[in-house]
């Protein structure tokens, strides 16, 4: 991971529309709203590019601007690569 990276491993996922849902924890760095994530890791060690931008964190029923590494939350995104997400995967991302 780059310096300044971050990476959520989802434990669930949600498509309803062109929105989605996962459920996970920070593995490293720190989420924010509007980041970018632009990979995720299959559970099969397989990369794929991906563009999924976070629209919302949710955490212990409150809206967060940031998530610490290590905390579970619910995020909402909305971008590329929606179809690749599934239990067991690593989303990741960093600065441009």
């Amino acid at each position: 991971m780059t310096p300044g990276g971050f990476a959520f491993g989802l434990h669930g996922v949600t498509v309803i529309g062109d929105a989605v849902t996962v459920i996970g924890r920070c593995y490293a760095g720190v989420l924010r709203v509007g980041a970018v994530f632009t990979s995720v890791v299959a559970p099969d060690g397989t990369a794929a590019p991906a563009h999924l931008a976070i629209l919302r964190i949710e955490a212990y029923q409150r809206d967060l601007d940031q998530l610490e590494e290590g905390l579970t939350a619910r995020l909402t995104l909305r971008g590329t690569a929606a179809a690749a997400l599934l239990a067991g995967a690593v989303l990741h991302g960093g600065p441009p």
